[in-house]
């Protein structure tokens, strides 16, 4: 079973916004895409090779930021269990562009960073999204001092001022070692 350290929260209203709050200068709100036309889903653990597990679609129920004014304004999400020292985590999640900036066809980098209580970036991902299309986010990062944070936080930014960001089904969670090693030994022996 995996664990997402991105829990899923009701709009609560106020400055949280399912359980986001604005990273600078923005505003949120929460949207339903009925049919959100994106790739296969991600799978959620560590290998390739898990074809029995479902890989579930995206739910469609996104976090949009409007009104942003630089590249570094967004969306902020403090990870519900601080990160484990020495442990490999994967970021994944769906990603979309939309406003009078976002022009069709145009492609933007959105990124995923996942700082720790200090402020410091230990890791993330990065994905070019265009307006209109769901983009899939795919990242990991690893806290490698010996003395694990309290806490950690994820930002969701990297458009340019006026761009809208979209956030759908962003998880966070440990890779399975062994599923890992294994999935690994089984590619090394092919080769």
């Amino acid at each position: 079973m995996v664990m997402n350290h991105v829990e899923h929260c009701e709009d609560g209203g106020g400055l949280a916004v399912a359980g986001w709050t604005p990273s600078g200068s923005c505003t949120l709100s929460v949207h339903d895409d009925p049919a959100p036309e994106t790739p296969p889903p991600h799978p959620l653990s560590a290998t390739e090779d898990d074809a029995d597990e479902p890989r579930p679609r995206p739910s469609g129920r996104y976090v949009l930021a409007a009104h942003r004014a630089g590249e570094r304004d967004g969306l902020c999400r403090e990870l519900s269990r601080a990160p484990a020292a020495k442990v490999t985590y994967r970021v994944a999640g769906w990603v979309g562009l939309q406003g009078a900036g976002a022009a069709d066809g145009c492609c933007h980098a959105v990124r995923v960073e996942v700082c720790t209580d200090d402020g410091r970036p230990v890791g993330g991902g990065v994905v070019g999204a265009e307006a209109g299309k769901w983009g899939e986010i795919i990242g990991s990062f690893r806290v490698d001092d010996d003395e694990p944070p309290r806490c950690a936080k994820v930002f969701v930014h990297g458009p340019p001022a006026g761009v809208d960001l979209k956030v759908m089904d962003l998880q966070v969670f440990a890779v399975n070692k062994i599923a890992r090693l294994r999935h690994l030994r089984k590619k090394t022996d092919k080769v």
